[in-house]
Order: structure tokens, then sequence, then C-alpha cells
């Protein structure tokens, strides 16, 4: 679970509402990591052979909506961008 759209909401309250509602513990193959680019590149640093990363929501949009203004976004970039540093042997699991 990740942020997305917060406008004016506080990310971390976002989550708080909807973890009751999730049938998970975290870390249970189950993750809050409320920095939309870091859970996007812990799920590909877990990530097997055969596994599927779905980023739901975000992928065709190019701006994100923070609590403080819009910020230009796009999940496909920092997918690319995070995959890019794997080949390169710049993040080390």
């Amino acid at each position: 679970m990740t942020q997305d759209d917060d406008y004016s909401e506080d990310t971390i309250e976002i989550i708080k509402d909807v973890m009751p509602w999730i049938n998970r513990k975290q870390w249970d193959d189950f993750y809050v990591i409320p920095d939309r680019k870091d859970a996007i590149r812990q799920a590909l640093l877990i990530a097997k052979k055969w596994d599927v990363v779905l980023l739901a929501w975000k992928w065709a949009e190019q701006s994100m909506i923070t609590n403080e203004w819009v910020i230009e976004w796009s999940d496909k970039d920092v997918v690319l961008e995070i995959l890019k540093d794997l080949d390169d042997n710049k993040i080390i699991n």
C-alpha cells in the first residue's frame, strides 16, 4: 500500500483508514510503504522470476496530486529508472 493522489489528505491517515479492510498482516506478503517510488522499488526488488508486479491506478497518469502541490509523475518512468539501476548493478539487494 502506498501513496496515490492524496489531494488535501495525509498519506498516513489514508493508509490507516484502509488498513482495517486488509486481511493480511504487514510484512506477510503485504507492505505499507508510503513513498510511492520506494514502494515500487521494493516491489521490483522482491519480485522473483514469473512474479507479476501490478502498479494500480497511476500507470498512464503524468502527475500526482500531493497535499502540498501537483508533481510531475510517471510510474512507467520510475520503473524504467529502477530497472536500469538494477541492470547497472547500482541497487544491491
